[in-house]
Order: structure tokens, then sequence, then C-alpha cells
């Protein structure tokens, strides 16, 4: 039985932190706030005044400025949201230690480090490192099949963002970057629907001035599915939306997370041909759930049941889609090294 199971039934969970960037002190923490059964027992910043500060906003009991104190403090579950460099690190601790680590996507950015971390997991059989692949947990976008009663034959995704305009995390390009911190959302969802096996047959990538770019990739399964992706930073803010076709011909947009059309191709009682049934999240519905943060963290504290889509195995196969949209449209990348 997962060891954060056992834990939960006699006691708060007691969680490290580790990074108090913007998503961390917008998103995770106030989410986790709002799980029951756990209780934010330390905060790690290598700022100390940082540490303090985000300690005494969200009611930590401790902070530091050393990382690794965390692994040594008798903590159940440590979250962490920094460099994917430090992710690693973090994560090989946590595997060693015995303590399970939840850690904001992407896991890690290269093959060679993914490498080591699967052989890690294999040698001590430790808690398996979970990433927040919150698209995962979004109801409109994983209960698109029960939506359409039908099995997903296309999908097609239009995700447009503001960012990236410079390299971070090491990356050969603001492609790559574009890739890691905000394809990697789609690219994961792609996989739910297509399967494992899905491969990329077709990019086509127009760079603009100010390191604008449009990007265009296709992939299809060995089972006949196909998605496409339409990719650009050149929007003035996040924007996406998921386009489902089933195989009886059924359709259904999710746009911005939030709102989602059916369209019924088979004839329907209660539709005309022409007509639409339209559903939008509720103003008062916490935020944190409906973008799939709070629901993918009560996952990793609670495990019920684990989602297949938030392990490290997804990690590797979102790297290597990644790796491969890179190499199709002849840009310098990262990863290097096989997964064995």
């Amino acid at each position: 039985m997962n060891m954060l199971v056992n834990i939960k039934s006699l006691r708060k969970l007691q969680v490290g932190v580790v990074g108090v960037g913007n998503h961390m002190t917008e998103n995770l923490l106030p989410a986790m706030r709002l799980i029951e059964g756990i209780e934010l027992n330390t905060v790690c910043c290598r700022t100390e005044e940082k540490a303090k500060k985000t300690g005494s906003q969200f009611g930590f009991k401790h902070y530091s400025v050393n990382w690794e104190d965390l692994f040594y403090c008798q903590l159940d579950a440590v979250v962490v949201s920094a460099d994917p460099a430090l992710h690693v690190e973090i994560i090989l601790k946590g595997l060693e230690t015995g303590v399970p680590v939840f850690c904001e996507k992407p896991m890690a950015i290269t093959l060679t480090d993914l490498n080591k971390i699967k052989t890690k997991l294999i040698e001590t059989k430790s808690p398996e490192p979970y990433v927040g692949f919150n698209f995962s947990h979004i109801d409109y976008l994983r209960n698109a099949k029960q939506y359409l009663k039908s099995d997903i034959v296309n999908l097609t995704v239009h995700c447009f963002s503001s960012k990236p305009k410079k390299l971070f995390w090491n990356c050969k390009s603001i492609v790559e970057s574009f890739l890691f911190a905000v394809a990697i959302h789609p690219i994961n969802t792609v996989i739910d629907y297509l399967g494992e096996s899905c491969s990329v047959v077709f990019c086509n990538l127009t760079e603009f001035n100010n390191n604008q770019f449009d990007l265009i990739v296709c992939l299809s399964s060995i089972s006949g599915k196909s998605a496409t992706l339409l990719l650009s930073n050149k929007s003035n803010r996040f924007e996406t939306k998921f386009e489902f076709t089933s195989e009886n011909g059924n359709y259904l947009k999710v746009i911005d997370l939030n709102e989602l059309i059916l369209v019924k191709q088979e004839k329907q009682i209660y539709l005309d041909k022409k007509e639409s049934v339209h559903f939008s999240t509720p103003s008062l519905q916490g935020g944190f759930n409906k973008t799939g943060y709070q629901t993918e963290l009560i996952d990793f504290f609670h495990h019920s049941p684990k989602c297949d889509s938030n392990g490290l195995e997804r990690s590797i196969d979102v790297t290597c889609i990644i790796r491969n949209i890179l190499k199709m449209i002849g840009l310098a990348y990262q990863q290097i090294g096989d997964i064995d």
C-alpha cells in the first residue's frame, strides 16, 4: 500500500515546499490550503527573506534556505516548483530517502536526466515522483470521450501564449523553451487520447521578428487516430481551444478550459441540426479546481486513484515527442541519451 495512504489515516500529512515563485504562490500553495488532511510544515527558498515572508503568508511552521533539510525533518511529502535541473536533484533525493515528491512540469528536460530518475526508481523502489500535468485533471478535457459517447479519433489543439520571448532553463531556442513551458500541456493531452505510441509525422515552423513564431505539429497513432497542434507565442495572453471529433462524427470544443460546446452530428430529438449545447464553469466555482491544480494535488497526496498521465513514463513520452519536433524543424535541443 502507498505510504501516503497509510499515514493520512493517522494524522495530517506534513508537507514541505521548495520554490516560492509565482506559480507556487499563486496556484499550488492556495490549492494546497483547500485540501483536507495536509499541513504546510516547511517552506524552502534560497533567499531567507522570501522564505520567511511566504512561510508567514501561508501558515508554514518552519522555513529553510537549504532544500536538503526537507528530507531529514520527518516530512511526508515534498512539493517543488523550480528550475527543472533542481527538480531532478530533489527527485533523486526523494527516491533515496523514500519521501514522495510532486514537481511542477517539466520533471526534466533531458532524456539523460529522466533516465537517471528511472534507474534510481528501480533501485530504490521508492514512491514514484509525480509531475504536475494539471490539464489531465480538468473535467472538460478528461471527460471528452464520455461526453461524445464514443472513442476520439481526431483532436485539434490551438495553444497560444504571450511567452516566452527569451530563453530559459538552458534551452537552445525560444521554440524549445515554449514546448517545455507551454506546449507540454497539449502534448500530454494528445497522448491521453492517442496513446503512448503516437508519433510526430509533420512540422512546420514560421518565425517572425521579436522572437515570435507559429508552429504546426501533426501526430498520428498506430490505431489511425490523429492530432494537430497549432502553437504560437504571438498572443497577448494564454489561450487554448481543444476540438475533439469522435468516431461516430460527434464534435466537441473546449475553449480556454472553462467553456464546453457539444455539437451532435447524429440526429437528436432535442437538437436541431444546427444547434449545439454550451456549458460554462460557474463564476463561483473555485478556480484551482477548474484548472486541475487542486485535483492533481489531491491525487498526489491521497492517490485516489493515481493518474497515469502524471508519472515518470509520461514525462519520458512527452519529452521524446518534444525532441522529435525539434529534430524535424531542424533546431538544436538539449535532449541527449536514450531511455532503456
